[in-house]
């Protein structure tokens, strides 16, 4: 609870700074609707229809059918859990008196086009608030929460920290056991099956949908976009080969890649070109890494990554070196090196905020990239995964 307990609070205070006197979270079935919201503050999906309401003053409010109340009373979150029996109906009732009594001019619903973590109001949802909101005699504005949905999601408290860490560590574990059982002729389905089995033994849970989960490329002859691993492709000499992989350990999601080598006879490493990209990439996500601290705009960082992208031979890259990370493997909309979500959504880095790094080049051997997991600092980034000092050799 304490960490659905962070969230409300840095919801509120973000209500406070942006002059939002109400938010509403309105969802039901929320296994099949969604409403990101809800799924970031209750204990369980739960059937509804049930709302959160959080105001500037600081009041929590709940509504669920009979069934479910209980459920909300014990998570101690909210100063009062409305027992609604009457469906939408009840709901309108109870939201209209709200607002009579609340009095809000700004209110925020969950709707945007920039970020999926804010877009959760179904159409049934508007509707209802609508009427709601004209039998409560509410005739101020109506925002979008995007911008609250940022420091209520993403800026994480260390306790939320410490979960990614965890997670991410334990698919370093898996990626350290895989290692040694990578071999010649093994398909793109023989890999997926293999990395499965390993987070299977310890019951972990899969960051995307396991069909597709870890995505690999084999060489040049694989796709390098998130698709299921090919079963017609076969590692062979002088491939590259790259595993993209993420669990959920306790809530919190991984998502990292790693790059393999199968070595040619008579080689005992792979070829400069091939260990130049890996180095390359290696010193743009530390450059990254380094400047990612509290209050830099996340496109401003972009001028560091090339840099060591032109020093090296390689054009510049216009940004967008990975994603957010966190309770999901895509976990909002800003992207480290880009500044493309706003004026929409401010871009600047918080502390707290965990995202993946994950720049690739194309070679003639295949696709190389690392991708690790970072959070900003006061100062600068920390890796929270276990760095790949080298490429990983398949020798049999």
């Amino acid at each position: 609870m304490l960490i659905r307990k962070q969230r409300i609070d840095r919801g509120i205070a973000a209500m406070r700074e942006q002059n939002v006197d109400m938010w509403i979270a309105l969802g039901r079935d929320v296994q099949h609707k969604g409403e990101p919201m809800l799924r970031y503050l209750l204990t369980f999906d739960m059937s509804g229809p049930v709302a959160v309401i959080l105001t500037r003053s600081g009041k929590k409010y709940a509504i669920n059918a009979p069934l479910e109340t209980e459920e909300l009373e014990s998570m101690g979150l909210f100063d009062k859990v409305f027992v609604n029996t009457e469906g939408y109906e009840g709901i309108k009732e109870i939201i209209a008196d709200l607002v009579r009594r609340e009095n809000p001019q700004r209110i925020a619903l969950n709707f945007s086009e920039k970020d999926s973590t804010s877009d959760g109001l179904s159409l049934t949802s508007y509707r209802v608030l609508t009427e709601a909101f004209q039998r409560g005699g509410f005739a101020g504005e109506i925002i979008s929460s995007q911008m609250l949905m940022k420091y209520l999601r993403a800026n994480r408290s260390p306790e939320e920290v410490a979960k990614i860490r965890h997670a991410v560590q334990e698919s370093m574990k898996i990626y350290e056991a895989a290692r040694p059982q990578m071999k010649m002729g093994m398909s793109g389905r023989d890999i997926q099956r293999l990395v499965q089995s390993l987070a299977d033994e310890k019951h972990y849970g899969y960051s995307w949908p396991k069909y597709g989960n870890p995505f690999n490329s084999i060489g040049t002859r694989s796709s390098y976009l998130c698709k299921r691993p090919a079963d017609d492709v076969y590692i062979e000499p002088g491939d590259v080969v790259n595993v993209d992989f993420g669990i959920i350990v306790d809530e919190a999601s991984s998502d990292n890649q790693r790059t393999f080598y199968a070595l040619r006879p008579g080689e005992t490493e792979p070829p400069e070109e091939v260990k130049k990209a890996f180095r390359t990439i290696g010193e743009v996500n530390q450059a990254l890494c380094d400047h990612m601290k509290a209050g830099v705009k996340s496109g401003d960082i972009l001028k560091y990554a090339n840099e060591v992208f032109v020093r090296n031979g390689y054009p510049e890259r216009s940004g967008g070196f990975g994603h957010e990370i966190g309770f999901h493997a895509h976990d909002g909309v800003v992207s480290p090196g880009t500044s493309r979500c706003e004026p929409d959504i401010d871009a600047t880095l918080l502390e707290g905020m965990t995202f993946t790094l994950e720049p690739a080049i194309i070679t003639s051997c295949g696709r190389v990239c690392r991708e690790e997991v970072v959070v900003v600092g006061k100062e600068r980034g920390e890796f929270l995964s276990t760095l790949q000092d080298e490429i990983w050799l398949i020798k049999e």
